[in-house]
């Protein structure tokens, strides 16, 4: 996922959800943006990342970030295993596109959304279906956590509270450690593998 003390870990969110982005800022000075359905959204998204590589401003390298992934989900598949990935943040993100194309199911954690770009990801036109991402995914999202905020969330969304509220602002809420204390603390764990939970946030420590 991404680490929020790395500068590199946020380029590369940015560059695989580029295009929402900028559709974020457009919505901005066009309010009525905000109004389109994900359809319309998802094809003008495809567009602008297809008038991005064609000037140069963008790589064509995007299937590579989570096509290594797939092809290992998919030899698993053959061999007759139960898949079920997870993700938390940009590992997130990858893992429920890859459960959309090899249509398994993903658990993720504050990822950001894909319902807006999921057509740029698809490794051949169909081979991602609106379908799959609403019922191959499941998301986890803690309250004051910017990332989910990209693009368009998908399928059954969980949101919970964050341990680390006071401390949004410095982006403490989207710490995977901060979302497991916080469902451990309020769901307990069954199988008593864990007594409590803690952790500790400075952000001159990242």
């Amino acid at each position: 996922g991404t680490d929020i003390g790395r500068l590199a870990d946020f380029v590369e969110d940015i560059k695989i959800w580029v295009e929402p982005m900028i559709f974020m800022i457009l919505s901005t000075v066009f309010p009525t943006i905000r109004i389109w359905p994900d359809s319309t959204a998802s094809a003008v998204i495809e567009w602008l990342h297809e008038t991005l590589q064609l000037f140069g401003l963008q790589s064509s390298t995007t299937l590579s970030y989570y096509l290594p992934l797939l092809e290992y989900v998919e030899n698993l598949i053959q061999e007759g295993r139960d898949v079920i990935l997870t993700g938390h943040s940009l590992g997130g993100g990858l893992a429920r596109i890859v459960g959309s194309v090899a249509k398994v199911p993903s658990i993720t954690f504050s990822p950001p959304g894909i319902a807006q770009s999921y057509r740029k990801f698809q490794v051949a036109p169909g081979t991602i279906g609106r379908a799959s991402l609403n019922h191959e995914s499941v998301t986890v999202i803690p309250e004051h956590d910017f990332v989910p905020l990209i693009d368009t969330q998908v399928g059954l969304i969980q949101k919970i509270s964050c341990g680390a509220s006071a401390k949004a602002l410095h982006g403490a809420c989207h710490m995977l450690e901060v979302t497991l204390c916080e469902l451990i603390n309020q769901c307990g764990d069954s199988r008593g593998r864990y007594v409590r939970c803690e952790w500790e946030y400075k952000l001159g420590n990242l």
